[in-house]
């Protein structure tokens, strides 16, 4: 599949547009979903348009959730944003996986964890279940416990206390 969608398929595409008539006023509108990457701002679309359950499915067909997973535990801030929507109809494994993001994330996207973290706690992906310190390494723990501690934005002062609670293993 991988050599289809990356070698084939935009070759195919290529023979098409060298071999059509172009005419400006008749020219098809061509869209290959399928060799279009997977980004934030795509993904938002996904999002707005089908619902976030259906954006969910998507990303189970076009290997979605690494990409989603690994975007929001590098910090990438528009990528933060879409787990709250994302999450709830996530696969069980992945919702761990994208909490374990959100964890690591932490010390240097505070303010867009602490935002995103559910504001009720709930049992997905609330601050006390994100925030657990299991994975954690001390040194790691340490430096989110810091990050969660300098954050004083009132907006998120409850989510910042379930948060340091879990961190600090309370």
């Amino acid at each position: 599949m991988f050599l289809f969608t990356r070698l084939v398929l935009p070759a195919l595409v290529c023979a098409l547009l060298l071999f059509q008539r172009w005419d400006a006023a008749a020219a098809p509108a061509l869209v290959v979903e399928a060799a279009t990457p997977l980004n934030a701002r795509i993904l938002q679309q996904r999002i707005d348009s089908d619902g976030p359950e259906a954006a969910a499915r998507s990303l189970d067909h076009d290997g979605g959730w690494l990409r989603l997973r690994r975007a929001v535990g590098a910090g990438w801030i528009n990528w933060i944003g879409l787990v709250p929507p994302l999450i709830v109809h996530a696969p069980p494994t992945e919702a761990g996986s994208l909490r374990g993001a959100l964890r690591r994330a932490l010390p240097t996207r505070t303010r867009q964890v602490l935002g995103a973290l559910d504001p009720k706690n709930g049992p997905v992906f609330g601050g006390s279940v994100v925030c657990q310190r299991h994975d954690l390494l001390p040194a790691s723990r340490l430096k989110a416990i810091r990050a969660v501690e300098a954050e004083h934005d009132i907006r998120y002062e409850e989510r910042a206390r379930d948060c340091l609670r879990a961190l600090q293993g309370r």
